[in-house]
């Protein structure tokens, strides 16, 4: 489906975009007024997607703030948060355990209730993460084109530098 729709459509509207040099409620409009519709909903699929997006940064950034701990939260069991199944994540097996991360993101980070019928507290450092993330996706956008562009440069290479670091870590630890 990606392959023969998607593609094919994300090409088909950046082209119209780049011919018009509108957003794509404007571009598709002015190609036929019915196309309309389908920019508003280009928009509101880009809205949505962004909302779940951002829920998974704002779980990576709640895990780098806590990375910053002398130990780490989530490598042992021995915490108040800890449950009874929690095991080391090296000496896991089937028995209905739960790994020490496991533990730590299902207890700590999502504040995992019995049911639906208790729904919990407002965990506030995750809304806080939650907005950080929503901030950082505005300053991104806000400029436009020439802010995404600069963006692009640090968000491309970022990624090989973190895997040269964690190449070189690795290959300096002991028995490598």
């Amino acid at each position: 489906m990606l392959v023969l729709c998607g593609i094919p459509l994300l090409y088909l509207e950046m082209a119209i975009g780049q011919y018009t040099g509108y957003g794509p409620v404007h571009a598709l409009a002015s190609i036929c007024p019915l196309m309309k519709g389908v920019g508003v909903a280009t928009v509101i699929i880009s809205f949505i997607l962004c909302t779940y997006y951002n829920v998974v940064i704002t779980w990576a950034l709640y895990y780098l703030f806590n990375s910053f701990r002398t130990k780490l939260p989530w490598y042992s069991c021995n915490e108040t948060w800890s449950t009874s199944n929690c095991t080391l994540s090296s000496n896991s097996s089937h028995n209905g355990s739960i790994s020490s991360t496991q533990d730590f993101f299902d207890q700590v980070v999502l504040k995992k209730t019995d049911g639906i019928h208790d729904m919990g507290n407002m965990q506030w450092q995750v809304f806080g993460c939650f907005a950080l993330a929503w901030i950082l996706c505005f300053l991104c956008i806000c400029r436009g084109i020439k802010s995404v562009g600069k963006v692009v440069y640090v968000t491309a290479t970022f990624p090989y530098l973190i895997l040269i670091v964690l190449l070189v870590g690795s290959a300096t630890l002991p028995g490598a």
